[in-house]
């Protein structure tokens, strides 16, 4: 049951929490100072069965985390990793993917069909994102189990989930955070341009971070790149070969690809919904007034497709003029550090199989979009399987 309020807010008594799902009531609340993103605390259940120690290091290592840091430690941390993320930065990197996925396509080439989750994305992810955060080819297999472990914790609020995957994630935090202090220990075989070459290189620097900070980020930086771009590129792949004239113009003008992963972020959100707020202090969203202490929901899918604010909002239109900017990445100051690289390696993948070189179609069986079990705010095609000439 809810109570009516504004359109696009309002509070659901059965959840206890503000559901926002309105644009312009969306932009309010993401730009307003009065909300935090709060820690999620854990079932008491699941407290009561793997104890207090199994904890701590995963709940210790969040406090480092951009996402749940405020004030003057979150701006301090923001500032020292914004730099590998600018515009600049990023167009820096566009050759190097563009690279990776014609390699990977010319082995799919080869099979004749790939599923490109499987071939493309997770591979060409797991380079990319290494080499943003610093981790050396020969520790990258170890390293990225580790940090899908600390993820798949997430499946501890899914009901029959073994409690066996926080110990996992515990024991996965302290092996990053020693990893890390040897890296740093070690410079020379990091990538250059990484953040821990940069790290390493500032070391008694008084704005550097410490070595819990530093784990904490890159591998929350690792995981959230490669979890939520994933889908972002299968949908955009969806989109691109499941609308003819979307594939008409990427093959005619390949720059057009901008605005088919633009219209993808509004269409095909990723992000069913961004993370949870909770209200600082007593403040009122337009006609709605949140109480200090309350929960808002931020339901982005359903704000990209706010009739009051997109014509049509239910087609897939990749010329459509009121394109806005996109809300899966968020605002205000917990804003996605990583979204213009996201959005580059949608376009660059998806620039490379419209090429009529490749001969690429949608190939059986169709793809649904599901959510994620360890990451439920994430959506999209789990596969995307494409026939190549």
């Amino acid at each position: 049951m809810t109570h009516a309020s504004d359109p696009g807010i309002a509070f659901d008594e059965e959840l206890g929490a503000w559901i926002v799902d309105g644009h312009e009531e969306f932009l309010a609340v993401s730009r307003s100072t009065a909300f935090n993103i709060p820690k999620l605390t854990l079932p008491p259940e699941l407290l009561v069965n793997v104890g207090k120690v199994d904890i701590d290091p995963v709940q210790e290592q969040s406090d480092y985390v951009l996402l749940y840091s405020v004030g003057a430690d979150h701006r301090r941390r923001r500032r020292f990793l914004a730099g590998h993320f600018t515009r600049q930065a990023v167009d820096g990197r566009r050759e190097s993917i563009r690279k990776t996925v014609r390699e990977l396509l010319t082995e799919g080439q080869r099979a004749g069909r790939i599923d490109l989750t499987a071939d493309i994305t997770r591979p060409l992810l797991t380079r990319i994102m290494s080499d943003v955060v610093g981790i050396p080819p020969a520790l990258r297999g170890e390293f990225d189990e580790w940090a899908h472990a600390v993820t798949n914790a997430g499946q501890l609020g899914v009901q029959g989930s073994p409690a066996e995957a926080l110990h996992r994630a515990a024991e996965s935090v302290n092996a990053i955070t020693q990893l890390v202090r040897d890296l740093l220990g070690s410079p020379v075989d990091l990538p250059r341009g990484s953040i821990l070459s940069y790290a390493a290189g500032r070391s008694s620097d008084a704005a550097s971070l410490s070595v819990e900070e530093l784990a904490a980020n890159v591998r929350s930086i690792y995981s959230s790149g490669i979890e939520t771009t994933e889908y972002l590129v299968a949908s955009t792949a969806y989109m691109i070969f499941s609308s003819p004239s979307a594939l008409r113009d990427l093959r005619a003008y390949p720059s057009r690809i901008e605005a088919v992963v633009r219209e993808t972020l509004r269409f095909a959100c990723p992000a069913v919904e961004i993370p949870v707020r909770r209200a600082n202090r007593d403040v009122r969203i337009f006609n709605s007034l949140i109480r200090e202490g309350d929960w808002v929901r931020l339901v982005a899918l359903k704000a990209e497709r706010d009739s009051r604010r997109f014509s049509c909002p239910d087609e897939f239109d990749h010329r459509r003029t009121d394109q806005s900017m996109p809300l899966t990445y968020g605002l205000g100051p917990h804003r996605c550090l990583g979204q213009h690289l996201a959005t580059a390696i949608a376009e660059e993948v998806g620039r490379t199989l419209a090429d009529p070189e490749y001969g690429a179609h949608m190939d059986t069986p169709f793809p649904g979009f599901r959510r994620r079990a360890a990451l439920p705010v994430i959506w999209g095609p789990e596969w995307i399987h494409l026939a190549l000439a």
